[in-house]
């Protein structure tokens, strides 16, 4: 639950709770206006939203999953990250998180007919370098979901999903061309 200003509770993910993080959004700006010269109120604002969403998240983890608004918390969160100048590790390492709520298949099998279906993408090694650590980590290829937010890395020798954290797939705040 979000208690929106006025003292409301907010469900988490409802739409109401979208229009509470635009009013922490503009309240926060608004309070901390008067400290920047040039306009870093914009992203205490957005790290505020950005805060609140990466704690809910983690409060209410299954929640995400095929509900009705999850990809408006995607853009939500997406439009806050740029407006940052950069970001810090606890964010870096939230995508591993986001990146969770992908559907990616565990076999690439799978993830192959879901290329042909395409809802996914494979994507070309040129814009990719993998950590080498030993022959395997040269094996691997890399998917994009249909709208670039998320990667999933499999190993084709394997034919399984890579999850070591070096080599694995992580969410895209950005979203790459997808080639």
């Amino acid at each position: 639950m979000f208690e929106s200003r006025n003292g409301d509770n907010v469900e988490f993910l409802s739409n109401t709770y979208f229009y509470e993080l635009d009013d922490l959004y503009e309240r926060v700006k608004s309070e901390n206006e008067k400290w920047y010269i040039f306009d870093g109120s914009n992203r205490v604002a957005a790290k505020a939203v950005i805060t609140k969403m990466m704690k809910d998240l983690e409060s209410n983890p299954s929640i995400l999953k095929n509900h009705e608004n999850d990809n408006l918390y995607f853009e939500t969160f997406d439009k806050n990250i740029r407006k940052l100048n950069s970001i810090t590790e606890e964010i870096h390492y939230f995508r591993n998180t986001l990146n969770s709520y992908s559907d990616a298949p565990t076999s690439l099998d799978e993830m192959i007919t879901l290329t042909s279906e395409h809802k996914w993408k494979l994507f070309s090694a040129k814009f990719h370098r993998y950590n080498y650590e030993g022959v395997n980590a040269a094996l691997n290829v890399k998917f994009i979901s249909a709208d670039g937010r998320f990667e999933a890395v499999y190993n084709t020798e394997t034919e399984e999903i890579v999850t070591d954290p070096v080599n694995m797939g992580t969410y895209n705040y950005v979203t790459p061309s997808v080639q």
